[in-house]
């Protein structure tokens, strides 16, 4: 459980809260890209020329590295959550 009797208990609530919406957006931006990336595969004809391949790869490439550091750090704040006792 936590305490609310050490000083830096706001500051310390507030990085949480502010970590937590930047993973949840991140999480959001991956979701986006990556149905992009599936969308330009599946509809375009793009994967014939090296430049809409080059596309198609950067925007998997950016919606990877966005989702994985945001379910790391949204799945790291629920185990914590559940291990204090809080929903």
């Amino acid at each position: 459980m936590r305490h609310h009797s050490h000083p830096d208990f706001h500051l310390h609530e507030a990085r949480r809260a502010m970590l937590l919406r930047w993973a949840q957006l991140a999480q959001w931006f991956g979701l986006v890209m990556i149905l992009l990336t599936i969308g330009l595969a599946a509809l375009g004809d793009s994967l014939e020329d090296p430049t809409g391949t080059s596309i198609i790869t950067l925007c998997g490439a950016l919606g990877l590295a966005a989702l994985i550091p945001a379910r790391m750090i949204l799945a790291h704040y629920q185990k914590q959550d559940e291990r204090d006792g809080q929903p």
